[in-house]
């Protein structure tokens, strides 16, 4: 993959991210990581309210799938494949993980991610910031793009290593 000139990428600030949860805690939490990268934040609790907020433009929507009403997850995005005209790209987060419902989300056209709940910040902040080409703020903070720390943080910790199903011995 070519790596985009800092210069070349433009300021969270200037993108508006839709956030769509029913569960108030995660929304919460959505909108404080969301946020803290710089992007702008609107919210919906409902599909309903999802369809109403997409007037008004967001460049990109990160959708819970089970959510209350007639609307549910899975109903957004089929009203987005009917929707005429470009739409936003959109980051599936959701606890619902039913395999045959879950591979024909992935194969979406409008879904960019799909990540279960409990949701990994890194790849959910990464994959704005790239889909969006927006400058993360942790690239001033580490003189690159952000994405060594956060690959770093991915990787496992050093742990002793034990076989698959063996215990640990006890000390």
């Amino acid at each position: 993959m070519i790596e985009q000139p800092s210069s070349d990428l433009a300021e969270p600030k200037s993108k508006t991210v839709l956030i769509v949860d029913d569960d108030e805690s995660v929304l919460n939490l959505l909108e404080i990581l969301i946020r803290r990268d710089g992007f702008k934040i609107d919210l919906a609790t409902t599909g309903e309210q999802a369809m109403s907020r997409l007037k008004r433009k967001p460049d990109a929507m990160v959708l819970d799938l089970m959510l209350p009403g007639s609307t549910s997850g899975f109903q957004v995005l089929k009203l987005l494949r009917q929707t005429p005209g470009p739409v936003p790209p959109v980051i599936v987060v959701t606890a619902y993980a039913h395999a045959k419902e879950v591979q024909e989300v992935q194969k979406d056209p409008n879904v960019l991610l799909f990540l279960a709940k409990p949701i990994n910040q890194n790849k959910l902040l990464g994959a704005l910031h790239r889909v969006l080409r927006t400058r993360s703020p942790h690239a001033l903070q580490e003189g690159g793009d952000g994405e060594g720390q956060r690959q770093a943080e991915e990787k496992p910790q050093d742990k002793p290593k034990t076989q698959e199903g063996e215990k640990k011995p006890q000390v």
